[in-house]
């Protein structure tokens, strides 16, 4: 009889070379983390921003699915727009309303960058019946704008 395993000092471990040195937590954040850009890098964001407030006035709405939007959005706030979407669309049910595509056109944007790699701004809104305004902070990380805040009033 053959035995399946032995001991030797092949498999036993202790003639195991080294992969190289583990990396610490900083090393993996730096490769694999956010990487930042600066404005120059990412361009003007005006587009961008004019379609994040349609986008998001649009999800509330129940017309848009929240995850057209996710490649732009951080998660946090992507998370916090999903759960504020739902208790929109339970309190539609309440009412027996449908979901409605709201008709909104372009009023004004504006924007200043407080510091590189970071946009701040208002978008107005202007729908039949009352102007939105949604504001919108991004950051440019990753090769790409991102919204972090958003606020729709």
């Amino acid at each position: 009889m053959i035995p399946l395993a032995t001991k030797t000092a092949s498999n036993s471990g202790e003639n195991r070379k080294r992969r190289g040195p583990r990396q610490n937590n900083f090393e993996i954040e730096e490769l694999f983390g956010k990487q930042f850009h600066s404005n120059v890098e990412l361009g003007k964001p005006d587009e961008q921003l004019v379609m994040l407030a349609k986008g998001v006035v649009e999800v509330i709405a129940g017309s848009r699915d929240i995850n057209q939007l996710s490649p732009w959005l951080s998660e946090d706030l992507y998370l916090r727009l999903r759960d504020r979407a739902a208790v929109a669309s339970a309190q539609r049910g309440q009412r027996g309303e449908r979901p409605s595509r709201p008709s909104f056109e372009l009023a004004s944007v504006k924007y200043q960058s407080p510091q590189d790699g970071v946009v701040e701004s208002v978008v107005l809104l202007r729908g039949v019946t009352r102007v939105r305004a949604v504001t919108v902070r991004l950051e440019g990380y990753n090769g790409r704008w991102r919204a972090v805040n958003l606020s729709v009033l």
